[in-house]
């Protein structure tokens, strides 16, 4: 199964980017919580450039000091809120490999796998700040490129056991491909917020099912 999602990211660390510390009572994580959904409303309504540190306290009724109790600055809450994010999604590509679920066919696989994609992606809050700030944060994106190497390593080892006469490569390609047509779509669906949603997903079934499904067929001579 996949490895940790940070074990990848070995490289050096900025100070002042990650949590200071993890509220421990339960008022404390009501503060938590609530200066996160601010920083979304924030970075979706007015962009990153306007969600500062004071403007997100503002917005949760909070001091600025409470604030910093928990997070630094901004980045350090979108770095909180890709790296949950991306959890959620191994955790949830983990859970339906075979191994873990009982799956006993490659299409039960296919349609739970876009199911509970589709299900994540429609339910995150925060999802449109999260996907447009990937790329601006060096930290984030190293996590997301850890993240699709373990989640394309988990969906590859469900494959083979569901067609263990394919060729590896072709696994690898279908695992990778899988994640990458996916993600573009559900991005369009839910992000975008595409008036055509229903189409797009039907489309995005009918296209994973036409890369995966071959590797039941029995290798040519």
């Amino acid at each position: 199964m996949p490895a940790n999602l940070y074990r990848a990211n070995t490289g050096p660390k900025r100070p002042g980017l990650y949590r200071r510390r993890h509220p421990s009572q339960a008022r404390a994580q009501r503060t938590f919580e609530t200066v996160l959904e601010a920083a979304v409303r924030l970075i979706e309504q007015e962009g990153v450039e306007r969600a500062t540190t004071r403007r997100i306290a503002l917005a949760a009724g909070v001091s600025v000091g409470a604030v910093y109790e928990y997070f630094p600055n901004k980045e350090s809450i979108v770095l909180h809120l890709g790296t949950s994010w991306l959890r959620r999604i191994r955790e949830v590509v983990d859970a339906l490999h075979p191994s873990q679920s009982g799956i006993p066919d490659l299409l039960g696989y296919l349609n739970r796998m876009m199911s509970d994609a589709e299900r994540l992606y429609r339910d995150q809050p925060g999802l449109l700040a999260v996907v447009r700030l990937i790329g601006a944060i060096p930290e984030l994106r190293e996590a997301e490129q850890a993240h699709d190497l373990e989640v394309s390593a988990s969906i590859k080892s469900a494959l083979r056991q569901y067609a263990p006469d394919a060729d590896p490569a072709e696994l690898q390609a279908a695992a990778y491909y899988m994640i990458i047509i996916s993600h573009s779509v559900l991005s369009e669906c839910f992000v975008a917020r595409s008036g055509d949603a229903e189409r797009l997903l039907r489309m995005l079934r009918v296209s994973i099912y036409a890369l995966v499904m071959p590797l039941l067929l029995p290798a040519a001579a």
